[in-house]
Parts: C-alpha cells; structure tokens; sequence
C-alpha cells in the first residue's frame, strides 16, 4: 500500500472527477470535500438541507462550494441500483474506503 501522499498525487495527474454528495449537511463531509476540490482532485455538488448546508460552511469559512454524506448507505444504494432510474450502466460499481491515521 502507497502512503495517502502519494495517493494524492497520482490523482492530481487524471482527470478532475465530479463528485456529487447527498444529504451534504454534515461537519466532516464539508471538510472532507473542501480539502479534496482545494487539492484540485474534484469538482463537487451537494445536495440536501441548502440552509443548514450554508451554516455549517460558513462556521467553518468555506464559501466556494458547490458525496455520501449524511445519509444511510442502504438509502443511497437503492437509489443507485434502481433499475429504471439509477446510476447503473453496465460498468463494475465499487466503493473505496482509505483511512490515513497517524501513528498507527
């Protein structure tokens, strides 16, 4: 496994993706995604409560803005899945989870 610094970038070298988060009203999904769309990795959409969206960016001084967020996984992959409206097309669906703790 590479450290998370490198991770970082080789992601800087493709293509910038679009992430677009749902129920975005949450501290650590803000932060996340601002540290994320500054590194030049995304572009980002939230969606979800607009006026507590705003609050929380604005006590945290984030004002350029535009993933899961706060919302349960089993909500967001039906949506997802469904057959007549969701995101599938054929392709491999996978979800990558990576953690960078210090001193462990």
């Amino acid at each position: 496994m590479k450290p998370l610094k490198e991770l970082v970038e080789l992601a800087k070298k493709k293509e910038k993706k679009k992430v677009v988060v749902a129920c975005c009203q949450d501290k650590e999904v803000l932060l996340a995604f601002e540290k994320a769309r500054k590194l030049g990795l995304v572009e980002v959409i939230l969606i979800g409560d607009i006026n507590k969206t705003k609050y929380i960016a604005e006590s945290l001084n984030i004002k350029d803005m535009v993933m899961k967020g706060l919302v349960d996984t089993s909500i967001i992959l039906k949506a997802v899945l469904n057959k007549e409206v969701g995101l599938r097309d054929g392709k491999i669906l996978s979800q990558i989870s990576i953690l960078d703790i210090p001193n462990y």
